[in-house]
């Protein structure tokens, strides 16, 4: 499995240790007339991990983020597992800057990360 945001692989070790993975698909906002759902946005994911170390909580926020609040990637690909376990591949999305519960030791605990609209 190759997790890629932005074209930018993500840390092996880092991408098969996640404790919660939520994959989500657009929202449903509303029904058409005939009954069919009519969705808006892009894909949501929603990445937790018991713990991050220093150099992989500045993977996040220096290389992906380059320190910003969020980032926005067009035109590159980002690499994610959907909600059926498999890789697929977008050209759009934002990164939020991950947030954290704590920093203890040489780890930042309970640390999660939302990247949306993905497209």
């Amino acid at each position: 499995m190759t997790i890629k945001i932005g074209n930018i692989t993500m840390p092996t070790d880092m991408a098969n240790r996640g404790l919660n993975y939520a994959f989500q698909p657009p929202a449903t906002v509303a029904r058409n007339g005939l009954g069919d759902a009519v969705t808006a946005g892009g894909h949501r994911l929603e990445w937790t991990w018991a713990t991050l170390s220093v150099s992989e909580w500045s993977w996040l926020v220096t290389t992906v983020l380059q320190g910003g609040a969020s980032r926005r990637f067009t035109s590159s690909t980002t690499t994610l597992l959907n909600d059926l376990g498999v890789e697929q591949s977008f050209s759009s999305c934002i990164v939020l800057r991950p947030v954290y519960q704590a920093f203890t030791g040489l780890y930042y605990r309970n640390v999660t990360l939302v990247i949306e609209q993905l497209f």
